[in-house]
């Protein structure tokens, strides 16, 4: 069954890269206000007092040049994580 081993990597390396991409990268709270920011680039921010919440995404985002940024992003974080 060695045949499909390339598939299974790659829907590996899919999954991976989605529990990545929507992974937060870092959070800040100040003045009444939690900002989130995901390694795809999304900033999520939340007014405590009203509860409102706003999301801020980047130029292009979704777009081609946005896709393969992120997902060389993401090899990087690999890379320095497997060390390969």
């Amino acid at each position: 069954m060695t045949e499909y081993d390339y598939k299974v990597e790659l829907q590996r390396e899919r999954i991976g890269y989605d529990e990545w991409r929507n992974g937060v990268k870092y959070l800040h709270a100040n003045n009444r206000c939690i900002e989130t920011a995901f390694n795809d680039g999304r900033v999520m921010v939340e007014d405590c007092l009203t509860g409102k919440v706003t999301t801020k995404y980047p130029e292009g985002y979704m777009g081609n040049n946005w896709k393969s940024s992120v997902i060389n992003s993401f090899k990087k974080a690999i890379t320095k994580i497997t060390g390969e």
